[in-house]
């Protein structure tokens, strides 16, 4: 499992697209030489994924109530200069100060166009990579 917090961006519920962007060189696991290969090998001149959403306007009921909503979105992820149109099955809950979303997909290495990383005897990786995302969204001061 690899993990990072280097995650920044803007989520806009009035219309406008909401775009995410992810350091890929802070992308850390509990392999020293698997971390390096990312950042070395995977992604060298690109360290940027951007996930870009449209449009957040619709709201569902259980999100206005303060309810946990479930629901799906559509973006699309761009990973060295690829970008893939991506779903994310997702849960929101709006806790007054912050909003927290929960975001889950799978997509395949082979649609952005990425070869499997493994390195011989070292690394195996299957092609599906499972990716999950835990966004806690405040305000912006002044909004």
């Amino acid at each position: 499992m690899v993990r990072t917090m280097a995650l920044s961006g803007e989520v806009n519920l009035d219309g406008r697209p909401s775009v995410i962007e992810i350091d890929l060189h802070q992308l850390r696991s509990d392999q020293a030489l698997r971390d390096r290969w990312i950042r070395d090998r995977m992604f060298p001149n690109d360290p940027i994924a951007v996930f870009t959403l449209s449009d957040l306007s619709t709201l569902p009921d259980e999100f206005i109530r303060g309810e946990v909503a479930t629901g799906e979105i559509t973006g699309r992820l761009e990973i060295r200069g690829n970008e893939v149109p991506l779903n994310f099955e997702i849960e929101a809950r709006d806790d007054g100060d912050v909003v927290f979303i929960i975001g889950r997909t799978t997509f395949t290495w082979e649609e952005f166009q990425i070869p499997v990383p493994n390195l011989r005897n070292v690394v195996q990786v299957e092609d599906e990579v499972r990716v999950e995302v835990l966004l806690a969204v405040r305000p912006l001061k002044g909004s």
